[in-house]
């Protein structure tokens, strides 16, 4: 079967014997690059995912989930490890065949993960020609300009999505074949969103609102986060909760350096008020934003507002629906909205969610929005203290500082003589107020031997 060809990840098996045995199965299936504007059961009517639409009748399909990083080698390394990855410095993106039940022992339970890559970005890339769905059945979103070549990817990638659905399809299949649908926990959710151009790699809610559902069979009714299949949950999940939540499911230890709160279960924990998330270098394009989220708003500092959203990354440039938007936007064919991606960006946005799901108005000068403003931007500041956020040296001043000091990026920035955190934030605002009035300030950082005050001081920033 096509799906056994899918990507084992990680596959252990929880030892033991009666006790082991009252322990559920975990399968955990992960598609890639899809927000969850690409499926039917979160509200696409022309999205063809029986399987997954299927799935979320079966389970509890949750709301307001979302990805730490918009890209996947980052976004996996916060799965693998339970800490952000802007904890450990593995922010940039950087580039089995078995399963688990097959190879356990009777009656031993299994934690497996599936990863399925037919709705990679890659699958969008190069001409369209022919397609299962049709352009004029798509839901554009607000900030692509009407062409045709931009319809055409979005059904090339509808197509793709489809495909994944029916393999998930047959691994769900083959688990209820096996009769081990009654004893296993099912997971399924996208490694963060896409595809399409302005999704994947930014900080919107087209790269990391991600589809997350969970199934689980009646004799694990006292885990469910609802009264009965079907419901969807409105809790605000993390894709830092997830290593921290399964392993609690497995009743297995949790190490106490993971962050996020377990979100599911007996022993889930409150639920929190804000999701954190982040992005630095894809690919060969510099950039470095963070972003706090409620349910209802979305707040982005942008600590290079000088480089602009549609940066050229050759691999994002395969696809032919960013070629016709890039000739768009030089031909003078797109308008504020659609033509925004090219230019360069605020420091900082503020978005309503509910009422612009594509986050295409910005509110940050909005006198009426002025204190939720402000409450978010301390927010994230707090955060960012918490998990002493590695990001704020350089990629390569920061390995080369790690090096030095015989120690790894994340040991380094949690050491607070090596690096000088709150200084940094403090120097970055400085020099992002574009105030004349602080000149002087940054001149004399300038003169620092911290190379971390000197970058965030340097007149690049300062505009």
């Amino acid at each position: 079967m096509n799906w056994i060809k899918a990507l084992l990840v990680c596959c252990f098996l929880i030892t033991g014997s009666a006790q082991a045995a009252e322990q559920p199965n975990i399968l955990w299936i992960v598609c890639e690059d899809s927000s969850i504007d690409w499926f039917g059961c979160y509200g696409n009517k022309y999205a063809k995912t029986p399987n997954v639409d299927a799935l979320a009748k079966q389970g509890f399909r949750y709301k307001n989930a979302y990805a730490c990083v918009p890209v996947c080698a980052p976004s996996r390394s916060t799965w693998i490890t339970g800490i952000y990855s802007a904890s450990t410095g593995t922010l940039p993106m950087d580039s089995n065949k078995a399963n688990a039940w097959d190879l356990r022992k009777p009656g031993q339970p299994f934690f497996q993960i599936l990863n399925f890559t037919e709705s990679h970005e890659s699958k969008a890339h190069g001409a369209v020609t022919n397609t299962r769905h049709s352009p004029n059945d798509i839901i554009l979103r607000k900030y692509h300009p009407d062409e045709k070549g931009i319809r055409m990817t979005y059904a090339k990638y509808h197509d793709a999505v489809e495909t994944m659905d029916i393999e998930v399809g047959k691994a769900l299949a083959a688990l209820d074949k096996a009769g081990l649908a009654n004893d296993t926990i099912v997971i399924f959710n996208s490694d963060h969103g896409g595809v399409m151009p302005r999704s994947k790699r930014f900080l919107y809610n087209s790269g990391l609102h991600c589809p997350l559902i969970v199934r689980m069979p009646e004799k694990y009714k006292h885990l469910w986060p609802g009264k009965s299949p079907g419901e969807t949950v409105d809790r605000l999940v993390s894709f830092v909760d997830m290593p921290k939540t399964w392993l609690s499911l497995a009743n297995a230890e949790i190490p106490p350096a993971m962050q996020g709160k377990i979100f599911l279960g007996t022993k889930a924990q409150q639920e929190p008020e804000y999701v954190f998330s982040f992005r630095e270098r894809m690919d060969e394009r510099f950039d470095n934003q963070r972003a706090v989220r409620s349910k209802q708003f979305l707040y982005i500092k942008n600590f290079m507002p000088y480089a602009p959203w549609g940066q050229h990354v050759d691999y994002l440039w395969k696809m032919e629906a960013t070629k016709v938007w890039e000739d768009a936007y030089k031909n003078k064919r797109t308008n504020e909205i659609t033509g925004r991606f090219f230019n360069t960006k605020p420091v900082e946005e503020l978005y309503d969610m509910q009422t612009d799901p594509d986050n295409v108005v910005n509110l940050a000068d909005k006198p009426e929005h002025r204190e939720t403003l402000l409450t978010m931007r301390g927010k994230l500041k707090e955060w960012q203290l918490a998990i002493r956020d590695a990001g704020l040296l350089p990629e390569f001043e920061r390995n080369e500082r790690a090096a030095q000091n015989k120690t790894t990026i994340y040991q380094m920035a949690q050491n607070e003589k090596l690096y000088d955190l709150p200084a940094y934030l403090d120097a970055a605002d400085l020099a992002l107020a574009k105030n004349s009035v602080n000149k002087p300030k940054l001149l004399e950082l300038l003169k620092s031997k911290d190379s971390g005050l000197r970058y965030h001081s340097g007149a690049v920033h300062a505009g």
